[in-house]
């Protein structure tokens, strides 16, 4: 047995900077160092590819790329829970502020429930909506 060369078939492409003959599956021309294009594959405009994606993975309780976790999002609840206590106050201070006299507690905690419940409800929907992971 004699070994005549190397098994591969070496004409199967030029490289199209130098023109110099390419070995089945280069990337790369040995010559100019040029990358070599992978090769085209020919598709029938009449039977299209079908184009097959990864189901979408939703969780509330899983961190994502666009979402924390359950401790991100307690810690979250967490600081809504601060600011709406801490809200009362302030807004007792505008309206002291504003109105240049003091008015009646129960009143301003209407005011204020009727502005920081929605909010609140609002924020906690958008801290715990169910958000894709995958």
């Amino acid at each position: 047995m004699s070994n005549s060369g190397p098994t591969e078939d070496t004409s199967a492409a030029t490289c199209g900077n130098c023109g110099a003959a390419l070995r089945a599956g280069a990337e790369w021309c040995g010559r100019c160092l040029t990358p070599v294009p992978p090769p085209q594959k020919l598709i029938d405009p009449r039977r299209p590819e079908k184009v097959v994606s990864p189901p979408l993975v939703f969780s509330r309780w899983r961190a994502g790329p666009e979402s924390f976790g359950p401790v991100g999002r307690g810690l979250l609840t967490l600081a809504l829970a601060g600011a709406a206590y801490v809200g009362f106050p302030l807004f007792q201070g505008i309206l002291f502020m504003a109105l240049g006299m003091p008015i009646p507690v129960a009143a301003e905690l209407g005011m204020y429930a009727i502005l920081a419940v929605p909010l609140s409800i609002w924020a906690l929907l958008t801290i715990w909506k169910r958000a894709r992971i995958k």
